[in-house]
């Protein structure tokens, strides 16, 4: 844990090994060297950034 890790650990104490053994809202526990942290578990997609094209003329303001 000194080097960065961290455990996690389900509602009953028990270690959530992968990705696949965490659902959306289930109650961890995050130990961390210098201690415990409480979390959600959950997959929410993260909204995707939109970008718009803009015109060459607009992206630097015309010469005139």
């Amino acid at each position: 844990l000194e080097r960065g890790y961290a455990l996690v650990w389900d509602a009953d104490g028990q270690p959530v090994r992968s990705r696949d053994g965490v659902s959306d809202g289930q109650p961890l526990s995050l130990e961390f060297a210098d201690g415990r942290a409480e979390a959600t578990g959950g997959r929410a997609a993260r909204p995707r950034l939109v970008r718009t094209k803009v015109g060459a003329a607009e992206e630097q303001g015309a010469l005139f």
